[in-house]
């Protein structure tokens, strides 16, 4: 697959994807909280248990 990749890339323009890691690290008392792919921040759904 690398050696594919490295003709296509010197072939001409080409738009390579990449995935990141995303981590997400709440508090236990948070709740229904969840990483985004985007890593949008969205707390509509998301409480605190007391």
């Amino acid at each position: 697959m690398a050696d594919v990749e490295r003709i296509l890339q010197n072939a001409g323009v080409i738009i390579q994807a990449y995935w990141r890691k995303i981590f997400l690290h709440p508090a236990p008392s948070v709740k229904n909280h969840g990483a985004h792919p985007t890593q949008e921040l969205s707390f509509e759904k998301v409480w605190l248990e007391a």
